[in-house]
């Protein structure tokens, strides 16, 4: 094969080559235009589904999601952490059902307890404060005390950094998980002082737990619950600091 065969050839296999290229680029720009234009792609439907009261009205509202607008074009991650902003959302995801249906699930923060500065003010597990306050107390969740928090640093859809508010919140996570007693009878737990920490219920019995091993000191309880706990009204207080069961009466 001549210099000017070997030419012609290899013109002739990047010429197919080009040709393939060409056809690909062709169908992609058609294929996206498809896309793009083909109504049956367009969203008509905003699914929401949550465990609390966020309303669709709120979601359309701050995502600026709009009938019409291109399911392709969508940033589904975008969409997510625009609606995690939200102080009362811990965790959204966004998915497409097509033909022209976007669903959007949101876990929003439950209340677990108040802590107050001026007003009442309702925070999550986690120790992030949760949208709304109130001059009198929330019904059925635990206050804490003596955190020395000022008000300025309790702001909606951000976490309090305060070292004894979360030891009352671990304090009140194994209370939660507790056999001994019922969450719901907690009225107060007092942090003001780190290492007597202590908690009171509804009855006005206190209890004394320190600052550690929550979780074993109050499986001390179930010892003597059912006795105690039908006598609260004759008892000052219960002491689990030092690996018994101290009851101090009345």
């Amino acid at each position: 094969m001549n210099k000017y065969e070997r030419l012609k050839d290899h013109l002739k296999s990047h010429a197919v080559l080009y040709l393939v290229l060409l056809i690909i680029v062709v169908i992609g720009v058609d294929l996206c235009y498809f896309l793009n234009t083909f109504p049956a792609f367009n969203l008509t439907m905003v699914e929401v589904r949550t465990n609390g009261k966020i309303d669709k009205a709120t979601v359309l509202e701050y995502t600026n999601l709009t009938a019409g607008m291109k399911l392709f074009g969508l940033n589904l991650k975008r969409i997510s952490e625009k609606l995690e902003e939200l102080a009362e959302v811990e965790k959204a995801e966004v998915r497409k059902v097509f033909p022209g249906k976007l669903v959007i699930e949101i876990e929003e923060r439950e209340p677990f307890a108040q802590i107050r500065a001026g007003q009442y003010y309702l925070l999550d597990k986690q120790g992030v404060i949760l949208p709304g306050k109130s001059y009198t107390p929330y019904v059925d969740l635990p206050l804490i005390v003596g955190t020395g928090v000022r008000r300025d640093k309790l702001n909606a859809g951000e976490r309090c950094e305060s070292m004894k508010l979360a030891r009352a919140l671990d304090l009140l996570k194994a209370i939660s998980e507790s056999t001994s007693l019922s969450f719901s009878d907690v009225a107060t737990v007092n942090v003001r002082f780190p290492d007597d920490i202590s908690f009171k219920t509804k009855e006005g019995l206190e209890i004394k737990i320190g600052r550690e091993d929550f979780k074993g000191k109050l499986n001390l309880l179930d010892r003597v619950a059912q006795d105690v706990f039908s006598e609260q009204k004759n008892i000052k207080y219960i002491d689990l600091r030092f690996g018994d069961v101290i009851v101090k009466p009345r």
